[in-house]
């Protein structure tokens, strides 16, 4: 609103003179006048709560990786502790020596095991970033269960569930 300050007649804001007197007209300010705010953007809901979500797929997909390397590990090291002395490359205390390696797995280097571990850890981002389903189920433990920091429990049955569903998946 404007206003003409010779004869304080008000006017629309489109005119630019009084029509009374032909005085240039000056911007009115009224304290009672409804105040205009511009408008803030903001983030919808919906893409904060997909960030989070995202975060938390993503935590859960590096945890399963490494808890799947973790079982990978123990599960070699009770194999080979379970072969006795000569699989670990340890000295035995028998002062005789067996000539049958029917059923001796063969001793395994450090780096054998090593390349082995990888081998299986690489099958199984592949199987997750594939969505093979079979090969997890063949990967996993029937009695695996992967657990999160933040207290998220899942059973392999779980696991495959969300990915046969494509509730979970890796790109």
């Amino acid at each position: 609103m404007k206003i003409c300050p010779t004869c304080q007649q008000k006017y629309a804001d489109s005119l630019q003179f009084c029509l009374s007197d032909g005085t240039v007209l000056s911007v009115f300010e009224d304290p009672q006048a409804t105040l205009r705010i511009d408008a803030r953007q903001t983030q919808p809901p919906n893409q904060m709560k997909r960030g989070v979500t995202l975060g938390v797929v993503t935590v859960v997909g590096i945890g399963l990786i490494g808890l799947i390397f973790i079982v990978g590990v123990l599960a070699l090291y009770r194999t080979l502790s379970h072969q006795g002395p000569a699989a670990l490359n340890l000295p035995s205390n028998s002062s005789t020596t067996t000539t049958n390696h029917q059923n001796t797995m063969p001793v395994m280097s450090k780096n054998d095991v090593e390349q082995k571990l990888e081998q299986v850890n690489a099958e199984v981002g592949f199987s997750l970033v594939h969505s093979d389903l079979e090969g997890l189920d063949r990967l996993l433990a029937e009695d695996y269960r992967y657990v999160s920091d933040a207290g998220l429990s899942l059973t392999k049955q779980e696991i495959l569930t969300l990915l046969r569903t494509r509730n979970v998946y890796y790109e």
